[in-house]
């Protein structure tokens, strides 16, 4: 079957061959006199390019606002980690005055929660002081999901979080040997 196209003399009287009885402007077809026609070429390039800056610089200033608080380098070493929210000060207490401690025994206030989430997020983006970095990180992943269902108040949340801190699990494999 051979498609005929309207040629523009036809469009401009009105007819479409394809579809007889149908007038171009009810479907769109012709094109209107506006604002448009009135703006020489340069103009509308102009406000194009323009257009597009602002565009641009809108999704540039998103990325950039959402990242800064995402950054994938870490701002906290491990050890400074481990001394904020896993030691406590006073030996004698047995780690119940540290954020870990707190957390464990179901005694920690909303504060430590959210530290804990920022030690976590930041311990997962350190590199192993030693052993394999699979390990590490899924470790330390499985620790930073956990602190965060716990802030989300998610059920059972407190008993994975016990099992993610497990201290020995993850100093056997990746905690560095004191010097002698």
């Amino acid at each position: 079957m051979l498609l005929l196209s309207p040629t523009r003399s036809d469009l401009v009287r009105g007819q479409d061959v394809r579809c007889p009885g149908i007038v171009p402007a009810d479907i769109g077809l012709t094109k209107s006199r506006g604002v448009d026609d009135k703006i020489p070429l340069q103009m509308k390039v102009l406000r194009t390019l323009v257009n597009t800056s602002i565009g641009l610089g809108i999704v540039t200033g998103m990325v950039g606002c959402s990242s800064a608080n995402y950054s994938s380098k870490p701002t906290k070493a491990v050890d400074e980690v481990m001394q904020a929210g896993f030691k406590g000060k006073d030996p004698a207490l047995k780690g119940s005055d540290s954020v870990a401690g707190r957390i464990r025994e179901g005694n920690a206030t909303p504060d430590d929660i959210r530290l804990m989430v920022e030690l976590t997020r930041q311990l997962a983006l350190n590199s192993p002081p030693k052993g394999e970095l699979a390990s590490w990180t899924a470790k330390t992943v499985a620790l930073r999901d956990a602190t965060k269902n716990l802030a989300d108040h998610k059920p059972g949340a407190l008993e994975i979080w016990k099992d993610a801190a497990n201290c020995k699990a993850c100093h056997s494999l990746h905690k560095p040997d004191k010097a002698k």
